[in-house]
C-alpha cells in the first residue's frame, strides 16, 4: 500500500483487537502523520517494507518491532521525531537489508547486536514482485543519499545498508 507524498495528517488509528494484518509493503512517507510509532503494525507478520519517513512521529522506537514484524527487509524511519535509544531487538530482524533512522533525535550507542544482521552481509533476493488483483506490483524505496533522493525499484534486492 502506497500512501506516500500526500497531505495526510493526524494519528494512525489503533487496530481492532481482532485485526488481521496482511500487508507486505506500507509506504506512508512524506505526509504529516503524528503520534507514536503506529501500534497497528504490531503483528504484521508479512510486512517486508515499511517506510514512514518524513512525518511527525515521536517517542521511542518500540522494541516489539524486532519480534512482532519479523519479515521486515526495509525499515525507513528517517526524518521524524523519534527519541531514545535504538532498540537492541531490531537485531532480531533476520531479513533486514536496509535500515534508515537518520534525522531523528536518537541517543546512546549503536547496539553491538547489529553485527548479527547477517542479511546485511549476505542479502537474500528480496521478492519485490507480488500479484495484486492479477497485475504485477513492484515495490520501491526512496533513499536520501549524499543529499540526493534516489528511488530504487528494480535493484531493490541488491540494497543493503544502515543509515543512523
Amino acid at each position: 500500500m502506497d500512501l506516500s507524498n500526500n497531505s495526510f495528517s493526524g494519528e494512525i488509528p489503533k487496530a481492532n483487537p481482532t485485526h488481521n494484518c496482511s500487508l507486505e509493503s506500507l509506504h506512508l512517507a512524506d505526509n504529516s502523520f503524528t503520534g507514536v510509532f503506529p501500534p497497528v503494525l504490531r503483528g504484521c507478520d508479512s510486512l517486508a517494507t515499511l517506510d514512514i519517513g518524513s512525518n511527525r512521529f515521536f517517542g521511542g522506537i518500540p522494541p516489539w518491532i524486532g519480534t512482532q514484524v519479523p519479515s521486515l527487509r526495509i525499515l525507513s524511519l528517517r526524518s521524524n521525531g523519534f527519541t531514545g535509544e535504538i532498540p537492541q531487538e531490531l537485531s532480531r530482524l533476520s531479513h533486514l537489508q536496509l535500515l534508515d533512522m537518520t534525522s531523528n533525535r536518537l541517543t546512546g550507542q549503536i547496539p553491538v547486536a547489529f553485527g548479527n544482521l547477517t542479511s546485511m552481509r549476505n542479502p537474500e533476493i528480496v521478492s519485490s514482485l507480488a500479484s495484486l488483483d492479477g497485475s504485477n506490483y513492484q515495490d520501491r524505496i526512496d533513499i536520501i543519499w549524499k543529499g540526493q533522493e534516489l528511488i530504487f525499484q528494480r535493484t531493490i534486492r541488491l540494497l543493503t545498508g544502515i543509515d543512523l
